[in-house]
C-alpha cells in the first residue's frame, strides 16, 4: 500500500502485479542475503513498507490471491524491478546494475495504443528552475565552493555551464559535466539527481530531461517520470488496470516481456 494508490477498485490488478514484483524480489533478496540480520530494507533502499498499520483491505486481496505467485525466467526468480513513472520510455536495467542485463529489462517505449502509459501521472512532466543563488548553495553542498560567499571587490562575471556528456539508450542523461567558475565536476546516473535537489531536501525527479537557460542566471531542468525507469511503472500500471488488463498481462506481456507466472508456495 505504500507503494502504489489502492484507492480505486479498478486498480486492484495493478496491485496484484505489484504483490507478485514485491514478493519475487523479497524472495530473490532472501537468497542473496541469506548471512545478514535482514534482508530487505523498508524504504526505497528495497521497497517502501509502512509495517501493519498502512494495511488495507484491498492490498490485502491483492496478496492473498496471488499467494506465492513469482515472476520467472528461465526457471530461476526473476530480477523485477518497479518505480513511479517512466515518462513514455523505460530504462534499460543494465545501464544501471550491470547484473541485471537481461532480455526483460531493456529499454522500450511504454505505449498503450496511442499513448504512453503514464501520461496520467504527477510527475509525467516537470519543470524544476535553479536560480544563480541556488546553483551556488549547491556548489557549496557538495564541493565546498562559493562565488557569492567571497567578498565583492569589483563587478565579477560568475560563469556556470550545464553539459550532458552521455545519454544511456532511453535518453536519460548518464554523464553530466558541471563548470562553476573555476570548479568542474563530472556527475553519474542518481549523483546527478542528488545534486539537484530542491530547497525541501528533495532530489530530481529523473535523469530524463532537457537542460536551457532563461535569461543569464537561471537553469532551466524539463523532465519526465519519476524513479530510475527501470521495469514496471506503477503509473502505467494502475492505467492498464483501469482499463481492463488483467495482472499477468501487465507483467508478462508488458513490463517483463518472456517472464512467467509460477506458484512457489
Amino acid at each position: 500500500p505504500r507503494e502504489m494508490p489502492s484507492n480505486n477498485p479498478k486498480y486492484f490488478d495493478a496491485l496484484k502485479a505489484q504483490a507478485i514484483c514485491a514478493r519475487t524480489y523479497a524472495l530473490k533478496k532472501m537468497a542473496g542475503r541469506k548471512d545478514k540480520s535482514f534482508h530487505v530494507y523498508g524504504d526505497h533502499r528495497d521497497q517502501v513498507y509502512g509495517g501493519l498499520s498502512a494495511h488495507n483491505a484491498m492490498c490485502n486481496r491483492a496478496v492473498e490471491q496471488t499467494h506465492g505467485d513469482v515472476l520467472k525466467y528461465e526457471e530461476q526468480l526473476a530480477t523485477v524491478f518497479y518505480h513511479s513513472s517512466d515518462g513514455g520510455i523505460s530504462e534499460n536495467a543494465a545501464h544501471l546494475w550491470p547484473a541485471a542485463n537481461v532480455a526483460y529489462l531493456k529499454s522500450q517505449k511504454d505505449i498503450i495504443g496511442q499513448t504512453f502509459a503514464c501520461s496520467h501521472a504527477p510527475n509525467y512532466r516537470w519543470q524544476k528552475m535553479f536560480t544563480l543563488q541556488h546553483l551556488d548553495s549547491l556548489f557549496y553542498l557538495h564541493t565546498a565552493k562559493s562565488m557569492l560567499k567571497k567578498p565583492v571587490t569589483d563587478t565579477t562575471r560568475i560563469h556556470f555551464s550545464a553539459d550532458v556528456l552521455r545519454r544511456s539508450t532511453s535518453g536519460r542523461v548518464a554523464d553530466l559535466k558541471l563548470t562553476y567558475s573555476d570548479t568542474t565536476i563530472v556527475l553519474n546516473d542518481y549523483a546527478i539527481r542528488r545534486f539537484f535537489m530542491d530547497r525541501n531536501g528533495r532530489s530530481l525527479p529523473s535523469t530524463l530531461f532537457q537542460l536551457s537557460a532563461r535569461g543569464d542566471s537561471t537553469l532551466v531542468i524539463q523532465g519526465g517520470g519519476f524513479g530510475h525507469g527501470a521495469g514496471m511503472c506503477q503509473w502505467g500500471a494502475l492505467k492498464m488496470s483501469e482499463m481492463g488488463f488483467k495482472y499477468y498481462d501487465i507483467l508478462v506481456n508488458h513490463y517483463f516481456p518472456g517472464t512467467y507466472l509460477e506458484k512457489v508456495y
